[in-house]
């Protein structure tokens, strides 16, 4: 029997016109200053393959920092035309075919009539997970009235300059303010590299040996990179409710939380600010405890990117004599680790027990992809297995459902019990292709909060649901008269608790474990120096009835047992997770259905005696209208990250949790084996461990082995 402590599992806009977003953050600011050079830079376009000459301007105060045409910038990351035209008070308006924004170097401040649409231009997204040629997404629409958007970069010391007939931002500034394209710039030695930046954390093509091989920066240079951080953590960090930290930030702002909230932030603040580049990414690692959220959230990234590729850096060496000599430090990492750590033990003793259970059926079939795709039969039900949501997903479960509706299987379960996310674009095809039967219809909507805006947006989505290559009205008459269910656990995170959270607004049985939430959109980051960051972004996925999609989706049937050791210890069970032929007679009764006998293929877990617990369904069935492309459909599920709503009293009023909600407590880990099976990531976070424990810190984690 395979136990899990029961605790929170651990990884594709505006205020009103009169308000600007943000907090003052306490420092001097940069003088203003016409003293900067022009210098041209030869800029590599996603690759050493492509480039250009871009004209860059630098200060004599910052250096190390390239300002950046915002037209340069913005042509190289989304594929649509940006243009710029100098206004007679010496404003700038930059336009694409969405919409504009307006620049004011003499304040310093940009200013957006609807910041959701301008940002919504078509990004460049070309040999990246997020290219999906069977989705495209339509302009999307702001529920109730629009609010504006205007950033005041001075509250946080950050200078915007005019030359010319073009604005410049700080490379780093504005990078940090479309990070929704996925895309960004480093500059290292000289160069300027456009990256996708949901590539960066494992095939980077830069080699940032130079850049680790410093330990120290400018007394300027800190100073920048401390105020860059403030306004990505007030403007940008979308406040999970699950992050300890959130509620704070969102009242304080950051530097004053740094300030007020313990010893340990007081402790990063100062960090955060040195000069040493070792104490900057401590003082990151130092805050990551109060940040943690499931998985979006990942401050150490930049020591995990040093672990794994950099290893022999000054930088590495310098981070682990400060460990050695200050043990406070070397505990901080492991505090800010432990969670993945934990979240990664428990994914694999999941995924091992599945393996196990799932091999006394038939397997129809099995794909290669990294999605690891199989669909498995057992009577009339089928199980469609899939870990990530990637574009690989998309075209097994097309085969799959076809398979299903042509050799007499009625109940197609998706096994989301292991799969901790990907691209909200699998998501959305996939509901548009489980619902059709219902709505005939070639699209599929969603709501986003924007905590940023404060304002709802509904995003519209075209697809090709029939994979032909084209989007036209025969993609509508793709449907199936299958009933459909969604098998979730506490480690089914991200696009793996999106995808039921819509399930759930549908009706559609959910069976398993409250999923591991993750409601805010994956936001990946570069700072100043180049060091890579994660959080969870300002795009908060909600659902129909405005819950907090943070908590997970409700079940229908719950398939854990739990239990308490005499030491308090909580335990759950899952050995009901994977027995087919009971998961197709709870579909069956969820749905009214007579179920088959299937006396010639026994369930596996015939002995047990413990009925799952079943939650009705809703009474309301979802309206059997097409949605308009302006209005939301009842397939508007929270998608991609359900709406975590904040602290303000502008957003909208949260249910509450349900019954379903994951414990809270903490519990000791109790893995069912004694060896801890590490990735990529995984491999980094035992040679922290190693580190750590070189240092001579004492740290140790206490793994209970328990058998069934």
């Amino acid at each position: 029997m395979l136990k899990m402590p029961k605790k929170l599992s651990a990884i594709s806009v505006l205020l009103s016109s009169a308000l600007v977003v943000g907090f003052a953050v306490p420092m001097p600011v940069y003088a203003e200053t016409d003293d900067y050079e022009k210098r041209d830079v030869t800029a590599y376009l996603f690759g050493m393959e492509d480039s250009a000459t871009l004209e860059c301007l630098f200060r004599s105060d910052l250096p190390e920092v390239p300002y950046i045409s915002v037209t340069d910038y913005l042509n190289n990351i989304y594929t649509d035309e940006f243009t710029e035209t100098k206004n007679a008070d010496h404003t700038y308006t930059v336009t694409n075919p969405k919409g504009s924004m307006i620049v004011n170097t003499a304040d310093d401040t940009v200013y957006f009539e609807q910041f959701e649409t301008f940002i919504s231009a078509a990004a460049n997204s070309e040999g990246t997970m997020l290219e999906a040629d069977y989705c495209k997404e339509l302009a999307a629409a702001i529920e109730g009235d629009s609010k504006t958007l205007t950033i005041d970069f001075s509250e946080y010391n950050i200078d915007l300059i005019e030359d010319g007939d073009k604005v410049y931002f700080p490379l780093a500034t504005i990078s940090d303010m479309f990070f929704t394209t996925y895309n960004g710039a480093e500059y290292i030695d000289g160069s300027i590299y456009f990256v996708h930046t949901v590539d960066e954390t494992k095939n980077s093509y830069i080699d940032k040996s130079s850049l680790y091989a410093k330990t120290e920066r400018s007394k300027e240079m800190a100073k920048y990179s401390y105020d860059e951080l403030c306004f990505v953590m007030d403007k940008i960090y979308g406040r999970p409710s699950k992050a300890e930290i959130a509620a704070v930030i969102a009242e304080k702002g950051f530097d004053k939380t740094l300030d007020e909230y313990s010893e340990s932030t007081k402790t990063a603040k100062e960090l955060l600010q040195s000069e040493s580049a070792a104490d900057f990414v401590l003082g990151l690692c130092c805050l990551q405890q109060f940040y943690n959220d499931g998985g979006h959230t990942m401050l150490p990234a930049a020591l995990i990117d040093l672990m794994n590729k950099y290893a022999d850096s000054a930088l590495t060496a310098d981070i682990q004599v400060k460990c050695f000599l200050e043990p406070e430090y070397a505990e901080a990492l492991f505090s800010a680790l432990t969670p993945s750590i934990t979240a990664q033990q428990e994914l694999e003793q999941l995924s091992a027990l599945r393996d196990e259970k799932y091999q006394n059926y038939e397997v129809v079939k099995s794909w290669d992809g990294q999605a690891n795709c199989r669909f498995l039969r057992n009577g009339d039900t089928g199980v469609f297995v899939f870990d990530s949501f990637l574009n690989d997903a998309v075209y097994a479960f097309k085969w799959s459902v076809d398979y299903a509706a042509e050799n007499g299987i009625r109940n197609v379960l998706l096994d989301i019990s292991c799969n901790t996310g990907g691209s909200t674009t699998v998501v959305v095809y996939m509901m548009n292709l489980m619902t059709n039967s219902r709505y005939h219809t070639d699209h599929w909507q969603y709501r986003v909060m924007n905590t940023l805006t404060r304002n709802i947006n509904l995003f519209d989505n075209l697809v090709d649901l029939n994979l032909d290559g084209y989007f036209d009205d025969k993609d509508k008459d793709v449907a199936y008269d299958l009933n459909f269910g969604v098998l979730t656990s506490r480690i089914s995170y991200s696009c793996g608790n999106l995808l039921p959270i819509m399930a759930n607004d549908e009706g559609i049985a959910i069976l398993g474990e409250t999923s591991g939430g993750g409601a805010c959109i994956l936001s990946v980051f570069l700072t100043p120096e180049e060091m890579l960051y994660s959080l969870s972004g300002y795009m908060k996925f909600i659902s129909n009835d405005g819950n907090d999609a943070d908590l997970g989706a409700p079940v229908d049937y719950d398939l854990t047992k739990t239990s308490v050791d005499d030491d308090g210890v909580e335990t759950v069970d899952y050995s009901d997770f994977y027995d087919i032929k009971a998961l197709g007679a709870l579909i069956d009764e969820y749905y009214g259905v007579e179920s088959e006998s299937s006396q010639d293929e026994p369930s596996q877990d015939e002995s047990s005696q413990e009925e799952p617990s079943h939650n009705e369904p809703s009474q309301d069935e979802p309206s059997q209208n097409e949605p308009s492309q302006n209005e939301p459909s009842q397939n508007e599920p929270s998608q991609n990250e359900p709406s975590q709503n904040e602290p303000s009293q502008n957003e909208p009023s949260q249910n509450e949790p349900s019954q379903n909600e994951p414990s809270q407590t903490s519990p000791v880990i109790n893995p069912g084996t004694d060896s801890i099976k590490t990735g990529e990531s995984g491999s980094a976070f035992l040679i922290i461990l190693v580190m750590l424990l070189a240092a001579g810190t004492g740290c140790a984690v206490s793994f209970r082995k328990k058998t069934e």
